[in-house]
């Protein structure tokens, strides 16, 4: 065996052991450059905006209720709450907050805030408080701030502003 045979050996690069795909549908559930170059700069920064000022206000309601302010304490009591559950509902809201806000995990976010705020709007009913409706809107616009910055969202709600999760464009 010749030095240069060996040296040709040792820059053999190694066959890959998973075979890459170009599959449309995992692009579309993974995220990928081309899919969030297809959102326009307008619509990004509009769903950025409007999400910061929502992780903003729900980021002060869990800060209340982890320090467990006075407001916390007797808005959580006259809803019909013992007082220990104050810090555990604000520890759920940021636990919720940060998966919402890191993009890999922003879908889990998103439903773990729809569920901390149809409790909410559970409890708003049942002390038939008038206001039930905002954490409902609140959800909505999680939910739409989420669609608005990234595709896969609007992919999977079936919107036509995104190609499909199965390829080219909805027919719908």
């Amino acid at each position: 065996m010749t030095s240069q045979s060996a040296f040709s050996i040792l820059r053999h690069e190694p066959e890959p052991v998973f075979e890459e795909r170009n599959d449309s549908f995992v692009n579309s559930m993974i995220g990928s450059a081309t899919a969030s170059s297809s959102i326009s700069k307008a619509r990004l920064w509009t769903g950025r905006v409007l999400g910061a000022w929502l992780v903003l206000f729900l980021a002060f309601d869990a800060i209340v209720k982890v320090l467990k302010l006075s407001v916390a304490v007797e808005g959580t009591i006259r809803l019909g709450y013992p007082e220990h559950v104050i810090v555990i509902l604000g520890i759920v809201e940021i636990v919720s907050l940060i998966a919402y806000v890191v993009p890999p995990t922003s879908i889990v976010g998103a439903i773990l805030l729809t569920g901390y705020l149809g409790g909410a709007t559970a409890t708003q009913v049942r002390v038939e408080n008038p206001w039930f409706l905002y954490p409902v809107v609140l959800g909505c616009l999680i939910w739409a701030a989420l669609c608005l910055r990234d595709p896969r969202v609007g992919s999977l709600l079936g919107s036509r502003a995104y190609p499909s999760r199965l390829g080219g464009r909805n027919t719908r």
